[in-house]
């Protein structure tokens, strides 16, 4: 389920971005392969995740990077584990 939200999040972005061509009408920014997979440890356990890869072609000075909301670039565990109290400990 995870997997299927960060590809409609992706899929958003681009479709978003459709307008934007070059001369010959080719879209600028595309899907580009996947990053590396990585662990996530969640409330029901380790799960594996890998995140679509997004390249914009357009110039240094307009490019804009694609940052998922859903799976920020460092997460290693979720939020909902952070906030889990044990009983004795402070």
């Amino acid at each position: 389920m995870l997997a299927q939200a960060i590809e409609a999040e992706v899929g958003l972005w681009i479709d978003g971005h459709a307008h934007l061509t070059d001369a010959v009408g080719h879209r600028q920014v595309v899907r580009n392969g996947h990053l590396p997979k990585r662990k996530i440890t969640t409330g029901v356990g380790v799960i594996d995740v890998q995140q679509p890869r997004v390249l914009d072609r357009r110039g240094d000075d307009v490019a804009e990077s694609f940052s998922s909301k859903i799976l920020p670039p460092y997460l290693r565990k979720t939020k909902s584990l952070e906030r889990i109290e044990f009983p004795g400990c402070t």
